[in-house]
């Protein structure tokens, strides 16, 4: 019992047959917490939720299942927590290989549970989520053993690659250490290696082996220092739709032709860029369950809520080109007012984010002032909208997931 509702936790393996979770139904449990330590391999998600819809329509209760994450030797872990309704549909969904915290709001609605408030975001899958899980695995598997760093040999394949992307994970410093290190790459001769092994009978390898030492002593000089650098990595605007797959048509059309009509790679590449250059990204985002909402001004996307949905929160600062954080976000011109009734405007219109459980009780007076009113919750019944305002609430939300939003022309 918690604060008055019965909870049932099988914990695990339990839920792989109906007898514990059929048992706790039939004692009065209302909600089910599932704490589990799943490791992950391709479509384990799909087989998870699979599961936990059999137990949902088993025992007809909502079943909320939290999963590990992290590396574990040869295991890793990809947490994806999620959780669904008694009627099977998802309450919310948790971010896979991130490690994240978050708060969901339940409600009784209908003698059972409703997820008023709570993240809703896309899993990885397939060659993606392998590649995280092999980040992750690596990042835990060092830091856990207190490695101090990891040497790795590339012998120039496809695997070598994976390894080294991995291992810098897209960070722009690669680019500063190879230009930096390729000066003292070039410097030492490339047959040092075999000068030393040929030397190596008459005892005279040492100075080869010491001059090759050298060197890679300074490319890991260089890796050091720059790593270290202030704004080491640059951000980038998301690009739309049509900017990849121009560019890629590019980059196949100059590896595939031959002869001088491979210069018509150029058009597209340059389209590509170009497009990517004037990208310009919504005015207003509103996260898929509405407790999020995010304005563009002149100093950069500002964001309702300090804290809270961080993961949305980062993803949309990071496809802005932003590294601003959320709580430096907040503190950006954009939004006013108290906590739960964060005020905005939108190219004339006005517009009100509502937060927290009063939100609901909050929406007429919102409704008077504003032209627009965003909400976590749902609004019960549904033909209870008020008429003076748009209202973007937890109904409309589920049907339409995130949303971004432009003025154009006062509409």
């Amino acid at each position: 019992m918690f604060r008055g509702v019965r909870l049932g936790v099988p914990i695990c393996e339990d839920i792989w047959s109906d007898e514990v979770v059929e048992c706790l139904a039939e004692t009065g449990a209302e909600l089910l917490i599932v704490p589990n330590g799943s490791p992950y391999w391709r479509g384990k998600h799909e087989e998870r939720v699979g599961i936990v819809t059999a137990r949902v329509v088993e025992s007809g209760l909502p079943i909320v299942y939290v999963n590990q994450i992290g590396g574990q030797d040869e295991l890793v872990f990809d947490g994806a927590s999620f959780a669904l309704h008694a009627d099977r549909s998802l309450a919310f969904q948790m971010p896979a290989f991130v490690e994240s915290v978050t708060r969901t709001v339940w409600e009784r609605q209908d003698e059972t549970w409703i997820c008023t408030q709570g993240p809703r975001v896309l899993v990885e899958e397939g060659d993606e989520a392998d590649y995280a899980a092999c980040v992750l695995g690596l990042r835990d598997y060092v830091d856990k053993n207190r490695f101090p760093g990891v040497v790795m040999g590339l012998s120039g394949g496809v695997d070598s690659a994976l390894c080294a992307a991995g291992a810098l994970d897209l960070a722009d410093t690669a680019r500063l250490l190879r230009i930096r290190g390729r000066a003292m790459q070039e410097a030492v001769p490339v047959g040092l290696g075999a000068m030393a092994a040929l030397l190596a009978p008459i005892g005279l390898a040492g100075p080869a082996l010491w001059v090759m030492e050298q060197a890679g002593a300074w490319i890991l000089f260089v890796a050091h220092w720059v790593a270290g650098l202030q704004g080491a990595v640059t951000p980038i605007v998301q690009p739309g739709p049509w900017v990849m797959p121009l560019i890629t048509f590019a980059g196949i059309w100059a590896v595939l032709w031959r002869g001088r009509a491979r210069w018509a790679a150029i058009a597209p590449l340059v389209i590509g860029l170009a497009l990517w250059a004037s990208t310009m990204r919504p005015i207003l985002l509103i996260s898929s369950d509405g407790a999020l909402v995010g304005l563009m001004g002149a100093q950069g996307r500002a964001l309702s809520v300090a804290r809270g949905a961080g993961f949305t929160a980062e993803n949309w600062l990071q496809d802005d080109g932003d590294l601003a954080l959320q709580t430096e976000a907040y503190a950006r011109a954009g939004f006013s007012g108290p906590q739960g009734a964060r005020a905005f405007e939108l190219d004339g219109w006005r517009g009100v984010a509502l937060s927290g459980k009063a939100a609901a009780e909050a929406l007429l007076a919102a409704c008077a002032q504003a032209d627009l009113v965003v909400m976590p919750a749902a609004v019960i019944p549904a033909a209870a909208q008020p008429k003076d305002c748009i209202v973007i609430d937890r109904n409309m939300l589920d049907q339409t997931g995130a949303l971004g939003l432009s003025v154009r022309q006062g509409r």
